[in-house]
């Protein structure tokens, strides 16, 4: 009997401390996803000071456009691959953390928001100041049932390497619930992921690597 009563006051305390480990291993998981939250809202903000130091050098075009026109391309260069460091942190984070911060899903919409004002700047710096070698390419992409996004992701992260100065590249994911991205997703006829939109022309479904480079040397004259 005595026997018995120890053996139910081991089970009992082992559950207890498996309970306890359990939970503090969740409690901690959530104190280190809030930390890295924190750092991407940080990171956010000062993406969104440069969009404001931006929006100021658009509007100086109507004063001294020669100038401004080269200091805006390089301004806009920086801040997008700014952008693109931050939305590899973002999904990377989306992908790989199990305990998600309640806040995430707000961040990666004000992120997304940030990503179309920016690419409204580049079309407007296109057109005020005549860069018909800048490219833009909206890639749309999904974390969810889709296998080509992957390798479509890489491709467009080696292609925007070979030409720097001359290609941005803006992923969008597909999935988010944004007003602007839905009439974006209608205006370019994007139904399925992976899919770009290349100066506003749209390419559905994934594009290897010797198609885009086709499409960059001899539509837009890249190569």
């Amino acid at each position: 009997m005595v026997k018995r009563k120890i053996a139910w006051e081991f089970y009992i305390f082992s559950a207890v401390i498996t309970l306890f480990i359990l939970f503090m291993g969740i409690y901690a998981g959530i104190l280190l996803s809030k930390g890295k939250i924190e750092e991407l809202k940080e990171e956010l903000v000062n993406l969104k000071l440069k969009q404001e130091d931006l929006l100021f050098e658009l509007t100086i075009l109507t004063l001294d456009k020669n100038v401004s026109c080269e200091l805006l391309g390089q301004a806009l260069e920086k801040v997008v691959e700014d952008a693109a460091k931050l939305g590899e942190r973002v999904s990377l984070y989306e992908t790989t953390e199990k305990i998600k911060d309640a806040s995430f899903y707000n961040l990666k919409k004000d992120y997304t928001l940030t990503l179309i004002r920016y690419w409204l700047y580049m079309e407007e710096i296109k057109k005020s100041c005549n860069r018909s070698d800048l490219v833009s390419i909206l890639y749309f992409y999904s974390n969810k049932n889709c296998n080509s996004c992957l390798p479509q992701g890489a491709i467009l992260t080696y292609m925007k390497q070979k030409y720097p100065q001359n290609l941005m590249v803006f992923a969008l994911d597909y999935d988010i619930e944004l007003n602007i991205l839905n009439i974006l997703k209608k205006l370019y006829g994007i139904g399925r992921v992976p899919s770009l939109v290349i100066n506003g022309k749209t390419y559905e479904g994934f594009v290897d690597i010797e198609k885009l480079s086709n499409i960059l040397c001899s539509e837009y004259k890249l190569c």
